[in-house]
């Protein structure tokens, strides 16, 4: 064996980009983008090297009061195909929207 953790990636790189601004425009703006290298998937009777992946999630937010803001979020941006357990796939490109509110 090499010792290696298996569905622990050899290499994981993430960067986290956050943008806010005051005014009338967009008030919060997230760009996620994570790289994953060299991860295994136990599959009896060995592990197997997973296909390394990039995704990218992108986020707006505007805060329309003190109380609530509605936001916009795309997970997985370029539509990236990969798999993090072998023989199952991902979502693909989702798209989330909704309000926010506090009482």
């Amino acid at each position: 064996t090499t010792g290696k953790a298996v569905k622990t990636p050899g290499e994981f790189q993430a960067s986290d980009t956050r943008f806010r601004q005051t005014g009338p425009e967009l008030d919060d703006v997230d760009v996620d983008y994570d790289t994953v290298k060299d991860i295994e998937d136990i599959v009896w009777p060995s592990n197997v090297q997973m296909p390394d992946y990039e995704v990218v999630d992108v986020s707006f937010t505007y805060d329309m009061n003190d109380k609530s803001s509605i936001y916009f979020k795309v997970q997985n941006l370029a539509d990236e195909k990969y798999e993090t357990i072998k023989g199952y796939n991902t979502g693909g490109r989702q798209f989330f929207a909704g309000i926010r509110a506090s009482f």
